[in-house]
Order: C-alpha cells, then sequence, then structure tokens
C-alpha cells in the first residue's frame, strides 16, 4: 500500500473518541420521548408473564375445583332435590 491509500484511513482513526457514559440513558429518554411510551412504557402483567405459564394456572384451578366438587356429598354445587327447603303456602 501506499501512503495515498493510507490517508483516508488516518483521518477516519483520529476521528475515534470514547463515547459520552451518559448516551444509554439519553437515547433511551429520546426513543421513549419520541415514540410516546410505545417501546419503553410500562408494561402489563400479561406482558411481563408467558402466557403458557397463565394457562397452566388455569388448568391447575379447574382441576382442583373439579376435584374439590367430586368429593362432595352430593358431587355437584346443587343440593339432592330431598333435601332442599319447600317454601310454605305452595
Amino acid at each position: 500500500m501506499n501512503e495515498e491509500d493510507d490517508s483516508p484511513l488516518s483521518e477516519l482513526a483520529s476521528l475515534k473518541r470514547k463515547a459520552p457514559e451518559s448516551i444509554d440513558k439519553n437515547t433511551t429518554d429520546a426513543i421513549n420521548k419520541r415514540s410516546g411510551g410505545l417501546f419503553f412504557g410500562k408494561r402489563i402483567f400479561a406482558d411481563k408473564v408467558p402466557i403458557e405459564w397463565i394457562a397452566l394456572v388455569v388448568i391447575v384451578l379447574g382441576l382442583v375445583l373439579f376435584f374439590v366438587l367430586y368429593q362432595s356429598d352430593t358431587g355437584s354445587l346443587v343440593a339432592p332435590p330431598d333435601t332442599l327447603i319447600k317454601p310454605r303456602g305452595l
């Protein structure tokens, strides 16, 4: 390589500086301000927890309810007809 080829590279090398310490915060603030919080806004619970975990909890609660009802005396939420209180006058 001759000196002419080194000239642009040496000029670019002289531009090399360390980034400011607060560049992350400044960039995040600028994106948040311009996007109206779309990217860095507050997230709801469903965004933080995977849908599979929520589905698993619902299935487990359904199974617990099923076994509680299955183990009850009547096997359901409705009492047997012979134990129901009949209204007077009928």
